[in-house]
């Protein structure tokens, strides 16, 4: 999907994919301000520049291709996403046992916020490529 005339000209995109029945409400509520949008894309959107390196799709082993392995500079990275708030992560620990989060809407609007924590195996030997594709 070529994003990149929307990058130029709009301060953002909204991106619905399937969302049901009450999709067309949910959408128009996001649209009028009446709730603060929290999704993350759940999937990698490349520049169309670099459609031409990716590997065929006949090639299903996704090196170079999907947010776990591409390295280049996406245009909107997996997990990315606006809010009408401003939330910052303030406080992080993890363990091998547990992980603890504080997370501040510093912004002026009530907002929900998606958190994502990756975790790695790295003993693994089909661990997946240090730092790739996570913002």
């Amino acid at each position: 999907m070529d994003l990149s005339a929307a990058q130029e000209k709009a301060d953002a995109v909204l991106l619905g994919w399937y969302p049901g029945a009450g999709g067309g409400r949910a959408v128009a509520k996001l649209l009028f301000g009446e709730v603060s949008p929290s999704g993350k894309l759940p999937v990698t959107f490349c520049r169309n520049e670099a459609l031409s390196e990716m590997p065929d799709f006949t090639d299903y082993a996704m090196t170079g291709r999907t947010y776990r392995y591409y390295r280049g500079e996406p245009l909107y990275p997996f997990g990315y996403g606006l809010s009408y708030g401003a939330c910052e992560v303030t406080a992080l620990s993890a363990d091998r046992e547990k992980a603890a989060v504080r997370i501040v809407n510093r912004g002026p609007r009530d907002t929900d916020e998606v958190l994502e924590l990756y975790l790695k195996d790295e003993q693994s030997p089909y661990a997946t490529p240090e730092n790739v594709g996570i913002y």
